[in-house]
Order: structure tokens, then sequence, then C-alpha cells
């Protein structure tokens, strides 16, 4: 039995074997989708330093059952990669290219499924 109210749900679980009956109920209250998630951005990427180690930028903590849009973009304000995809994550490259963005500063903007935006900058740093 699920019965809505407001911003929470509560949910009767009812079993029975023959004359047995048991049930439990549990109420979930609905939240913003950082009051049950938390996440992390690094500050500091090094996609061509040591294959195999930091070569891949995105939001640490989304699991396959998250969404977010990820954009990250240059010192001049262009966008140099953008994802909707937690599968898909900034290999340091210009808008799915082989070019290789610059050492510097790059600012992102991740957009949560319930509208909040956290910003930030990362370092990329470049050593072959």
């Amino acid at each position: 039995i699920i019965v809505p109210f407001e911003d929470s749900v509560v949910i009767t679980q009812i079993v029975s074997n023959g004359p047995c009956i048991a049930s439990i109920t549990q109420m979930y209250t609905a939240g913003s989708f950082t009051d049950s998630f938390q996440f992390t951005m690094p500050n500091v990427f090094t996609p061509y330093r040591s294959p195999g180690v930091n070569d891949f930028y995105c939001p640490v903590g989304f699991g396959d059952e998250y969404c977010y849009d990820l954009v990250i973009y240059n010192r001049w304000g262009i966008s140099v990669f953008e994802s909707s995809s937690v599968n898909k994550c900034w290999a340091g490259n210009i808008k799915g290219t082989d070019e290789k963005a610059t050492e510097g500063v790059y600012h992102y903007v991740v957009k949560t499924p319930d509208g909040q935006s956290f910003a930030g900058f990362l370092h990329l740093f470049r050593t072959e």
C-alpha cells in the first residue's frame, strides 16, 4: 500500500502466511537531490601525465543511477566539454576532438536533476 503525502510517501508492506499476518510501515520524505547524495569535484586533473592515473575528470560520488549535466569552460568562457552521462567524463580533449586542452585553469558547472547548480575551478596539468 503506497499513500502519497505532500512531500513524502508512506509504504506499508503486508505479509500473510496462512493464519499469520505481519506488516511494516515506513515513511519516506522527499528532499532535494543533494540532501540524499553527496559528491565532490577534484581540483587538479593530469590526463596526459601517467596513463591510468587521473586520466578523466568528472564528479566523484555519482553512481549510475544519478544524472547530471557537466560543462567545462576554458579561461575565455568557451565550452570545451559537455556531458549529461555519468559514463562520459572529460579526457582533456577539446569538444570530442583529438586536440588536447592547454594547461591551465578551467571553470566547471554541474547541474543536478532537481535544478541545483554547483560551480568551481580545476587546474589541468600537462606534463608529457
